[in-house]
């Protein structure tokens, strides 16, 4: 019994502390991703907490195609072709 009240307390310490790293005052950069599949295109938003001005992209395809700058709004939204050829822009 004395073991489980330790994780429980142990689980609960882990949460708490995750949770007040995902406050917006603690500065970190947590942007929020949604993804809408529609016939051929994803549709994918990202919401910032504070204005972005840099770059988004799929992971490990940094293509023009596949990625979007961001022009100092708190979210940008690209769609990417589901239907494309593979090395098509």
């Amino acid at each position: 019994m004395l073991c489980l009240i330790r994780r429980c307390a142990f689980v609960c310490m882990l949460l708490a502390t995750a949770l007040a790293q995902n406050t917006e005052s603690s500065g970190d950069f947590t942007p929020v991703v949604s993804a809408t599949c529609k016939t051929g295109v994803m549709s994918i938003r990202i919401n910032f907490s504070q204005p972005f001005n840099g770059v988004a992209h799929a992971r490990e395809f940094r293509t023009p195609s596949c990625m979007v700058l961001g022009n100092g709004t708190e979210s940008v939204t690209y769609d990417i072709s589901l239907t494309a050829a593979a090395g098509s822009p």
